[in-house]
């Protein structure tokens, strides 16, 4: 899931003209359980308090909608976010069930869509992710806690010319994810899966084979990436596949050689920094 892309699907006002911070700030709490591996959906009466504590603190003075419980499901109409019960099952606005009453009721599961968990999982989608979000719904102010609730270990600048160079370098990101996606028709490169959607469209992710940014420094190039699908995006990035440089593909787990890197003409992966990868795993695994 390109989760910066999407971005531009949130709204940046409120019907009242306010700025629309809720649902960005619950978006970075999400990331940051994706980044220390917390359960993907979680019960709303066991995050309900931590939320309640977020919101107020980020609340600005005025804002009347700060309480999580409408944010937490309202998040469902994106395509970031899923509950686990039909939006027709929730109370209407202004109706004779409150919302806070069904939500301690129902307790419902809530959490991000699996593709935007394992994107946000990533160190360099989610450092990207959470500077968009700074720029676009908090501008002018401090950003230093939005990145620790996302665990994203970097400095975000509000000075405009470094938003600005942020900006372009987001921007490269998407244009060369998605040209890997396209060049190998959104199939996997390691297991050959084509993933595919309601409406026709299919699904693949971008995996960096030496991640961006700090410690590791990887360049946000072509031949530093792969076209996976999401078990195997994530078995690369944990180490559990490695890619030998004659592009044979071995099971970490089990030693075993399980096939051969499928390619296609245009995309040619750079073998050094397939080698870094192994090394990587081998001597910290």
């Amino acid at each position: 899931m390109d989760v910066v892309g999407e971005l531009e699907k949130l709204p940046e006002l409120t019907d009242s003209g306010r700025p629309a911070w809720q649902q960005p700030l619950l978006l970075l709490w999400a990331a940051g359980r994706a980044a220390q591996g917390l359960p993907r959906m979680a019960l709303w009466l066991s995050v309900k308090d931590e939320l309640n504590a977020l919101f107020s603190q980020f609340r600005a003075p005025g804002d009347r909608s700060f309480s999580p419980d409408r944010w937490f499901i309202a998040l469902a109409q994106t395509p970031f976010w899923e509950i686990s019960v039909d939006a027709d099952q929730t109370p209407a606005p202004g109706g004779s069930v409150s919302l806070s009453g069904w939500m301690a009721w129902r307790d419902p599961e809530g959490g991000l869509v699996s593709s935007a968990y394992h994107s946000l999982a990533r160190d360099d989608v989610r450092a990207l992710f959470s500077k968009e979000i700074a720029k676009r719904f908090f501008a002018g102010k401090s950003v230093a806690d939005l990145l620790r609730l996302a665990h994203v270990d970097v400095e975000v600048s509000t000075e405009p010319r470094v938003q600005e160079a942020l900006l372009r370098r987001v921007s490269r990101s998407i244009r060369v994810a998605s040209w890997v996606r396209e060049r190998h028709a959104h199939s996997c490169q390691v297991c050959g899966q084509r993933l595919m959607l309601p409406g026709g469209n299919a699904y693949a992710e971008t995996a960096h084979i030496k991640p961006l940014g700090k410690p590791f420094n990887g360049p946000d190039a072509v031949e530093n990436t792969l076209c996976l699908c999401p078990n195997d995006h994530t078995r690369f990035d944990r180490g559990a596949i490695l890619i030998e440089d004659d592009l044979s593909i071995i099971d970490a787990i089990t030693g075993k050689n399980i096939g051969e890197l499928r390619t296609v003409s245009g995309h040619n992966v750079e073998v050094s920094y397939l080698a870094w990868h192994r090394d990587y795993f081998r001597n910290h695994v």
